[in-house]
């Protein structure tokens, strides 16, 4: 039951997410939509904390903001959960360690972070400084 929960609340953060990468495109950020995407990804985890697609989530989520080091953990955490095997960990998680990667090959861990208004820093702070359950 809460895999399922916790997959209701990943499909909805996934909508929020696509909605944040195509107001990107046309040069309008919806901060609101990664903003509701972030904390959807959140109460999945804290719905099912052993669900390894929340983490990888969580991971595209932080990478999309630039947020490099804690999309890492996150992604870090997932592998942890998966059980590896001929479809494991999938293509979701390959593609989100491909740009974590291709990131760090070219260093740009700490330029490539996306221009966060300030009211979207304070909102979702506790995102970003208490990502404590992937260091579990």
């Amino acid at each position: 039951m809460k895999k399922y929960l916790s997959e209701r609340k990943i499909l909805a953060a996934l909508a929020k997410l696509e909605a944040w990468k195509d107001s990107q495109k046309s040069g309008v950020p919806d901060w609101q939509a990664v903003g509701k995407a972030l904390h959807l990804a959140h109460l999945a985890i804290n719905t099912s904390p052993k669900y390894y697609k929340s983490w990888i989530l969580l991971a595209d989520i932080y990478f999309q903001l630039g947020k490099i080091y804690l999309a890492q953990k996150s992604l870090n955490k997932a592998y942890t959960l998966i059980n590896l095997g001929p479809n494991f960990p999938g293509d979701y998680y390959e593609r989100i360690e491909e740009k974590l990667r291709a990131v760090e090959k070219f260093s740009y861990e700490n330029t490539n972070e996306s221009p966060t208004p300030d009211w979207f820093q304070k909102k979702y702070k506790h995102y970003f400084h208490n990502n404590k359950q992937a260091s579990e």
